[in-house]
């Protein structure tokens, strides 16, 4: 069972820092196109910071020699968000900082299939695996990073990102942690702790909150919870898939019939593009997990 302070610790302080950051970043729409070359820190360094504090308050098994999956996203983040600050600052190229993030990708990713029992995975399945898994989160990377690029320029575009990474993130947290480990379930939570509270203050304050820095933040933390809840617990390749694919229901508003829609239609377009395959996900773990739960009071 979640205790106080897990809540407190796990979700509370990470979207605490969440709002902070949101509130001192205080970035108008289309102002970073200006400045900075159309890139943001604000929620990347709000998502990447709520996660390591978040991850500390949670995670109670030993560091070194690593042991946990889940270690490998929180070096993944520690060695992301760098990188993300020395190419809005230091070095403008985008291909470099694409370079970047999807080597720290690579090396995550290479890392949770290490962990894997020798008995059960061949060495050359292992690379296998985790090269078609790179492949795919790099895709996914670009694409997401493509869709998220305009958002800053627009306070509906800006919120529909953001509405959409944060259902997506909370409705797998919840698929997660239905799937086998509570623990895991924690740990996916934290991200939508910190992006939820940044969305629903958004247009309140018409305040940015998303930027191209989070897509391969938003890939290595969410799809790197759904490939250690998939490889080491109970998570259904079906569920996987559809969380994983459910972003890009973002680029519905790219069908003609949709794009002729006002901005308000076109933003519930894609939050309904996007929640629909993430919701089904849910619901097919939700019957499994009352199912499975019915048969064990059953027993009794």
């Amino acid at each position: 069972m979640l205790s106080v302070s897990d809540v407190f610790i796990g979700m509370g302080l990470p979207a605490l820092v969440g709002v902070v950051l949101f509130f001192e970043a205080r970035g108008e729409f289309a102002d970073s196109a200006t400045r900075y070359g159309g890139y943001s820190l604000d929620g990347a360094i709000a998502v990447g910071l709520g996660f390591l504090l978040g991850y500390c308050g949670l995670n109670k098994s030993a560091w070194f020699p690593i042991k946990e999956p889940t270690h490998w996203l929180f070096l993944g983040t520690v060695a992301i968000m760098p990188a993300a600050v020395a190419h809005q600052f230091l070095w403008r190229s985008d291909w470099l900082w694409r370079a970047a993030s999807l080597v720290i990708l690579a090396v995550a990713i290479g890392g949770i299939f290490s962990l894997l029992a020798d008995s059960d995975w061949t060495i050359a399945a292992k690379i296998a695996w985790g090269i078609a898994v790179w492949i795919a989160a790099a895709i996914m990377t670009v694409a997401l990073e493509f869709m998220l690029r305009l958002a800053p320029y627009s306070a509906h575009e800006d919120f529909a990102a953001g509405g959409a990474l944060a259902i997506v993130s909370g409705l797998a947290a919840g698929v997660i942690g239905m799937s086998g480990s509570q623990t895991y379930g924690q740990i996916a939570a934290v991200i939508p702790a910190v992006l939820f509270p940044m969305v629903l203050l958004s247009p309140v304050t018409a305040t940015r909150i998303i930027s191209a820095h989070v897509a391969p933040l938003y890939v290595l933390l969410v799809d790197g919870m759904l490939l250690c809840a998939y490889l080491y617990v109970d998570l259904t390749p079906l569920n996987a898939i559809l969380l994983f694919l459910s972003p890009l229901g973002l680029l519905a508003d790219l069908l003609p019939v949709i794009r002729k829609r006002g901005a308000r239609q076109i933003v519930i377009a894609q939050l309904l593009a996007v929640a629909i395959p993430a919701g089904t996900a849910f619901a097919m773990a939700l019957f499994k997990f009352v199912h499975e739960m019915s048969g064990e009071f059953g027993a009794y």
